[in-house]
């Protein structure tokens, strides 16, 4: 693999756009070796974000080193893919709006959240300001960002964003 699959099924707990959860730096690095590094001299993050077409690198805190790559999150095309690793481990990932692949064959990015439950029920986490399945789903591996509030308190959000996490 060369590249990500913007339009890959996504499995919660398992991969979306061609990644897979647990894969190491080094099985992936002929991807991310292009990648342009942020630096704080560039401007906010968002905003490179935005205008970067390729692969942009935003090393975790604890990479001030520049030689290393393999700690911090990787966004591909303005964002639409967000791709994390920790200590070389891909360790998760979120596709946003423009990311065509779908969960279950019929939820993508843009949905309303309320589709989710024709699946499983979800909650809304606001420290973690995500929507994750409830803990008798029987679903794990996967969360939701949306409105910064529970569906019930808002019913007509949409899915902005799927993370794929490790399973519980």
């Amino acid at each position: 693999m060369n590249a990500a699959y913007l339009s890959a099924e996504i499995v919660p707990g398992k991969s979306g756009a061609g990644f897979h959860l647990g894969a190491t730096f080094f099985e992936l690095e002929d991807i991310f070796c292009t990648a342009k590094r942020w630096n704080l001299s560039d401007g906010q993050i968002q905003e490179v974000v935005v205008r970067e077409s390729g692969w942009l690198l935003k090393p975790s805190l604890s990479s001030a080193d520049p030689a290393i790559t393999t700690d911090g999150t990787y966004y591909y095309q303005q964002g639409i893919l967000r791709v994390h690793f920790t200590a070389g481990i891909l360790d998760w990932l979120e596709v946003s709006d423009g990311y065509m692949g779908k969960l279950f064959e019929n939820i993508r990015v843009g949905d309303p959240l309320a589709k989710v439950r024709e699946h499983f029920e979800i909650e809304y986490d606001d420290v973690e300001e995500l929507h994750f399945p409830t803990s008798d789903s029987g679903v794990s591996g996967v969360a939701f960002r949306a409105a910064l509030q529970s569906l019930e308190s808002f019913s007509e959000q949409l899915i902005e964003g799927i993370f794929i996490i490790p399973d519980e």
